[in-house]
């Protein structure tokens, strides 16, 4: 408004050397350049006002605020973003640090588990062992070992165990032990298997070669060793493992417990008649086809022996049965455990256990 004023009072100025003639000239141009003056300074004045008050709407400010320096604030969008990215990246890192840490606890968990499950099988598969053992110390009659034993076969055990653990029993010296067998029973036992069971994939008299020249180098500790040998099957070790041993430390064979196919294969490699050996086979399947076969340690003589099978009584059937009586025994000290938990975990032992004797001597263990 007063910018306007002093427009029309210049106005009026220029005109009055017309209107007012004896006004000097002089005096006219001064004032109307001081109104010019002043009409800038009001006009720059004026813009400066409006140039402040329209920074103040844009950054929302109050009039009396202190007034920040707006050249920088370019790079404030910046910083907000590389403070952002920062702070993603602890979290980011940090979760990779939680998750990991979990996941090592996670596992560290399972197999402490794992562990604790392991201890618990390994004291019931102790257990169970001595208490097997215990069963055969405790046996009345420790020298006439059969089938009919409590401590033979699927065993009874007493509880708390018998709600966790199941056992059965075998007798390593019911079957042919590889180490003191002859080429002869070797090959009679082999045609035998063929005839009863069924063919080989190898061939019978590679095997007893085999054999012979396995345990010629050194005694056989496993019967996996015969895998080393060419042309030995892994089939047919599987189907011959329920008649083969290695571990008895005598060659004898306890007839109560032996399978008929090895006592007929026993019988047939002696030296003798093979008449009289097939009489000897005749009356052996008679008497053991009911309930098996069951000899007492005292019936081990060969009179007695011949009366107890009806064998005529030839020179020839006694030679006979003289050789067979000292090939078998009915003591028997070295057993293969096999137990399994209720939760399917199994292990297996082979062992020696001699009457008097303090704790068995543990020839093989593998747990499942």
């Amino acid at each position: 408004m007063t910018s306007n004023r002093l427009s029309s009072l210049e106005t009026a100025l220029s005109s009055s050397q017309s209107v007012h003639p004896v006004i000097p000239a002089i005096f006219i141009r001064q004032t109307a350049r001081r109104i010019r003056h002043t009409k800038r300074c009001l006009d720059g004045s004026a813009g400066a006002l409006w140039r402040k008050r329209e920074s103040r709407h844009k950054f929302n400010l109050m009039p009396g605020s202190p007034i920040k320096n707006f050249g920088d604030d370019n790079n404030a969008p910046q910083e907000r973003g590389s403070i952002l990215i920062t702070a993603l990246w602890a979290v980011s890192v940090f979760s990779i640090m939680t998750a990991s840490l979990a996941f090592h606890s996670g596992e560290e968990i399972l197999l402490m588990k794992r562990e604790l499950n392991n201890f618990r099988h390994r004291v019931d598969f102790v257990s169970g062992l001595n208490q097997v053992v215990e069963m055969i110390q405790e046996d009345p009659e420790p020298h006439e070992d059969s089938k009919e034993k409590a401590w033979y076969g699927d065993i009874k055990l007493e509880e708390p165990l018998k709600a966790r653990l199941s056992i059965r029993l075998e007798d390593e010296e019911s079957k042919i032990n590889l180490n003191y067998a002859s080429a002869a029973f070797l090959s009679a036992f082999f045609k035998r298997f063929e005839d009863e069971i069924g063919p080989l994939k190898g061939s019978k008299k590679d095997y007893v070669k085999a054999i012979e020249k396995l345990k010629y180098e050194k005694r056989i500790e496993s019967l996996e060793e015969l895998l080393l040998v060419e042309d030995f099957k892994k089939e047919d070790l599987e189907v011959l493992r329920p008649y083969f041993t290695v571990y008895p430390e005598l060659p004898l064979i306890n007839p109560n417990t032996a399978s008929p196919l090895v006592l007929k294969a026993l019988i047939e490699s002696l030296s003798g008649d093979h008449g009289t050996k097939q009489i000897f086979i005749g009356r052996i399947e008679e008497t053991c086809a009911i309930h098996g076969c069951f000899f007492l340690n005292q019936e081990f003589n060969p009179q007695i022996f011949m009366e107890k099978l009806k064998l005529p009584k030839t020179p020839l059937m006694t030679q006979v049965v003289q050789d067979f009586l000292a090939a078998v025994t009915t003591d028997s000290q070295t057993f293969h455990l096999t137990m399994t938990t209720s939760d399917h975990a199994q292990a297996s032992a082979i062992f020696t256990c001699r009457v008097g004797q303090a704790r068995p001597e543990v020839f093989w263990w593998h747990e499942n």
